[in-house]
């Protein structure tokens, strides 16, 4: 098995191992290298690896982001030996479709929001943003009571008093 898919499929079994745990449903797909967590969530992997110009900064570079289905990208960051995983970046697919994204000195900053040293980090953050998902879809698809059945409290008081 290749390294970069062995830290996939380790990445990816860990965090489903963690959602498990809280009661969510998690199944990895190796084929296509996708999380799918629950019923609304799919998470695609990419493996950012270390490169070093002559008088350039370093830089990881995430490649291939052909159009992916809408949901999240977990970009694992390997260390400068391209052996380890040094830390995690969990992006939404809305910002890196059809894009490469390179993680330098100067770029971190933008990605900070999305950026985790760890796994229990980002099963946090995916918990969080299917119980997102479930308040607006539950909020979308709540039904309104007709007319008739709404509470209609106290009858209004008059301004004028009446006359007798």
């Amino acid at each position: 098995m290749e390294h970069r898919t062995k830290i996939v499929t380790e990445v990816a079994a860990d965090i489903a191992s963690k959602l498990v745990k809280t009661n969510i449903a998690a199944d990895y797909d190796q084929k296509s290298e996708m999380l799918k967590v629950g019923a609304r969530l799919t998470i695609s992997f990419r493996v950012a690896r270390f490169r070093q110009r002559e008088k350039r900064w370093p830089v990881w570079t995430i490649y291939d982001f052909p159009k992916l289905l809408d949901g999240l990208v977990l970009a694992i960051r390997l260390d400068e030996n391209n052996k380890g995983v040094m830390d995690y970046f969990l992006l939404p697919t809305s910002i890196t479709n059809g894009q490469r994204i390179w993680l330098t000195q100067t770029s971190l900053p933008r990605f900070n929001s999305y950026h985790f040293k760890g796994l229990k980090g980002v099963a946090s953050s995916i918990r969080c943003q299917l119980r997102d998902a479930r308040a607006i879809h539950a909020s979308i698809t709540k039904p309104l009571l007709p007319k008739a059945a709404r509470s209609r409290g106290r009858p209004r008081k008059r301004s004028v008093p009446a006359l007798r």
